[in-house]
């Protein structure tokens, strides 16, 4: 404590203080005190000079007599403190106060003083300071008229002192300044130290808290209990301390919910600084590159054992620049893109980089465009077979009735599959650009599903396949599209028909749910296999090991298409072998709803 700054400073403040008051004051009193000394001593001297000019007066009138006026003046020499000189009206000597002093000193006195004796006889009074011609001696003199009865001056009254004599009271006076400021530095020094002293210790004690603060302990507390600004900034200090460990915990929080969220991702994520060192990653990356998911530490070379996604995220530092491509592991297809990081000044930090399996998608972008050119060479062929039946009749070459007969059937089936394909085609784009007619009503479904079901009634005799349909009675009204909702029965009972075996069944049902009216379709054929069942909706996709070889795969693409059009839901469920079943909702009016 005794080498605090704080401590030296405040003593140096207070001594600093009380020097340059000093100095100030005793400039001001050596530039100003001798000149208000004067003025205090002329003006006791006035009062004193009256009293002698009254005392002339009566003299002159005769009360008393000259050796009573001169015992009353040196009787009270020491009270009049200045030497005396009366004179009368002509300016001659009447008395003075120091009889003792030779005639020819008065008479010096009085003639070095003549021009303020006649001034004083003038009826004015007079002050001067300075030396009388022709003495050495520096003096302070005033002068009053001695006026009788009727105003009229009859005589003067001088005073004099010699400067000297004042000089000498204001050393005095001086000495006394200076042995107070010394008194006032021999008292103050300790009496600041000890005050200083108290002011330093809670700030040191702040200080012991702010330290332990940036070590982290943010449960240290200063002492709040000094009044005024100290203990304003001891509670500030406790507020400030604990708004940061709320923030820290809140930080705290954070970053678990960050890596919670990180680790839950399943892209993968590294990020590095500008030397290239790991900062962050998450449990994805391992499960990408390593196949497992863990959160210790691995070193970088087997964290991406791919020296090339290395080389481009060491690219991305430099050049700032993003990096997207996609990299092949074993047997995956990965997407990576690495991003430059930057910090509060813009400058390169480091890089992100994500990786995301993308097998599933590539592969499902592969069986599209498998099938793309599947349906390019199922409009292929009715083409060819258009031409190939086309040119013969043409050229004439076809000359009996039955063979002409049989082409022209021929022509005609092919011209229907053609036909079919290109209108599924046409519907299945309308629908998914939003131009196709969804108009929705209030309607009695069984019209709809009855009319859809009885188109299949004869195909289901010639396949021998028992073709039900269980509806409630009565039907509850629903609110949609009356020709959507037989075209969407089309489609799943033409389906069901395909891939259900001879003496197989296919139900068409409808049962009433607390919200809706559920329609479903099932049948008892080969059934879908798990992994394609979530793909069956698709556009272009084809069950090929399950459905075989048959139709287009645009159907129930459209299916789904027309009812999320009409905001309901379609979906299926099958077990392979077993059979399949596709359902969709038809949701009640608000003016009907379903009974309990």
């Amino acid at each position: 404590m005794i080498r605090s700054v704080f401590l030296k400073r405040i003593l140096g403040l207070v001594l600093a203080t009380i020097l340059v008051s000093f100095t100030l004051t005793a400039s001001f009193y050596f530039f100003a005190a001798g000149n208000i000394f004067t003025q205090i001593k002329a003006r006791e001297f006035k009062p004193r000079a009256q009293i002698i000019a009254q005392m002339t007066v009566e003299y002159l009138d005769g009360q008393f007599s000259y050796t009573v006026f001169d015992r009353m003046l040196r009787s009270n020499d020491a009270g009049w403190d200045a030497r005396i000189w009366v004179v009368d009206s002509s300016g001659q000597l009447i008395i003075s106060s120091q009889p003792d002093l030779s005639q020819v000193f008065a008479e010096r006195f009085l003639s070095a003083m003549s021009s303020e004796v006649e001034q004083t006889l003038s009826g004015e009074d007079i002050l001067f300071t300075g030396n009388p011609a022709g003495f050495s001696e520096s003096m302070l003199a005033i002068g009053i008229p001695v006026r009788d009865e009727s105003d009229q001056v009859i005589g003067a009254v001088l005073l004099a002192k010699s400067m000297d004599e004042i000089q000498s009271a204001m050393g005095d006076l001086s000495k006394a300044l200076i042995m107070s400021t010394l008194l006032v530095l021999f008292f103050m020094v300790p009496v600041t130290y000890l005050f200083s002293l108290h002011l330093a210790k809670p700030i040191y004690q702040m200080r012991d808290v702010a330290l332990a603060m940036a070590g982290g302990d943010f449960s240290a507390r200063a002492d709040t209990v000094k009044k005024g600004e100290l203990g304003e900034l001891g509670a500030s200090l406790n507020h400030m301390a604990s708004e940061l460990g709320s923030n820290l915990r809140a930080m705290t929080v954070e970053r678990n919910r960050l890596m919670q969220i990180l680790n839950g991702l399943v892209e993968g994520i590294v990020a590095v600084d500008n030397t290239g060192r790991v900062t962050h990653s998450n449990a994805a990356l391992l499960g990408l590159f390593h196949n497992e998911r863990r959160t210790t530490p691995i070193p970088r070379h087997l964290l991406i054992p791919l020296d090339s996604v290395w080389r481009d995220i060491t690219a991305v530092i430099r050049d700032n620049q993003t990096i997207e491509r996609n990299i092949t592991y074993q047997d995956i297809i990965i997407h990576f893109s690495a991003s430059p990081l930057a910090d509060e000044g813009n400058r390169v930090a480091g890089a992100v980089g994500v990786f995301r399996d993308v097998t599933a998608h590539e592969r499902l972008e592969q069986t599209r465009r498998d099938y793309v050119a599947n349906v390019s060479h199922e409009l292929r062929t009715p083409l060819t077979s258009l031409r190939g039946l086309v040119e013969p009749l043409k050229e004439g070459l076809v000359k009996n009735e039955a063979d002409k007969q049989r082409y022209l059937d021929i022509i005609l089936r092919e011209t229907l599959r053609l036909n079919r394909l290109v209108n599924d085609l046409l519907e299945l784009s309308r629908l998914q650009s939003g131009t196709a007619a969804m108009s929705r009503n209030i309607f009695d479904p069984y019209n709809a599903i009855a009319d859809a079901t009885e188109q299949f009634i004869s195909q289901a005799e010639d396949k021998q396949i028992a073709l039900e349909l269980e509806l409630p009675d009565p039907m509850p009204k629903v609110f949609g599209n009356p020709d959507r909702v037989e075209q969407i029965l089309v489609i799943l009972i033409d389906n069901a028909m395909k891939y259900t075996p001879t003496g197989g069944t296919v139900c068409v049902r409808a049962v009433e749910k607390p919200e809706w009216l559920e329609v479903s379709v099932s049948d008892t054929g080969v059934g879908i296999s798990t992994q394609d069942l979530p793909h069956v909706f698709e556009r272009f996709y084809k069950v090929n090991k399950a459905r075989g070889k048959t139709g287009t795969g645009l159907g129930l693409a459209i299916a789904y298409e027309v009812m999320s059009g009409l905001g309901e839901k379609i979906w299926a469920d099958s077990e392979p072998g077993k059979g399949s079943r596709f359902a969709f909702t038809l949701h009640y009016t608000q003016e009907q709803p379903p009974e309990a």
